[in-house]
């Protein structure tokens, strides 16, 4: 393939995530409007779309990493998490095996979604500025972020999404 080409595959890859990652932030920031079973239904469909998105995401390197500041504030995060907390506090606390650290954690369902939320809302606000340079940076970072961050955390959440979802429709006999 030509260098032309597969900065052109780069460049949809990245469009089609930013496409996705404005859409999960946008249903996240108003997430008041929507019930339990809305924001889990959602979640469930948007997070594997996010996850493949991110690892197909191709970033080289930044010319300015100084371009990749964080831009979501803490009060930004604080207020996604506690809107999340109002609607998901009953789902919230789920055990999961670390495989890194060879032990069950209790994790909190709120808080990856929110922090999956920052680390999208950082991508999106930096490659919305639509340069060159911001693209690149924001291409960076968010495939850095994937690989030690929000990609684990979906991996994390969605064996116990697909399991609220779905557990009065499982059925042990369907299999045999």
């Amino acid at each position: 393939m030509e260098y032309e080409e597969v900065e052109n595959m780069n460049e949809k890859i990245a469009a089609d995530l930013y496409v996705a990652a404005t859409q999960y932030c946008t249903f996240v920031e108003h997430g008041a409007e929507f019930d339990k079973g809305q924001i889990l239904d959602y979640m469930l469909k948007i997070l594997p779309l996010l996850y493949i998105k991110g690892g197909l995401l191709n970033s080289g390197e930044a010319d300015e990493v100084s371009a990749c500041e964080q831009c979501v504030t803490e009060e930004e995060y604080e207020a996604v998490f506690l809107l999340l907390k109002s609607k998901l506090e009953s789902e919230d606390y789920f055990d999961t095996y670390d495989i890194q650290l060879g032990e069950t954690q209790s994790v909190s369902l709120c808080e990856h979604i929110a922090d999956i939320y920052q680390d999208l809302k950082d991508f999106v606000l930096l490659y919305g500025k639509n340069t060159i340079t911001a693209r690149l940076s924001a291409a960076y970072l968010c495939n850095m972020r994937y690989a030690c961050g929000w990609g684990k955390k979906i991996l994390t959440v969605l064996p116990y999404l697909h399991m609220m979802l779905y557990k009065d429709e499982s059925n042990e006999d369907m299999y045999f």
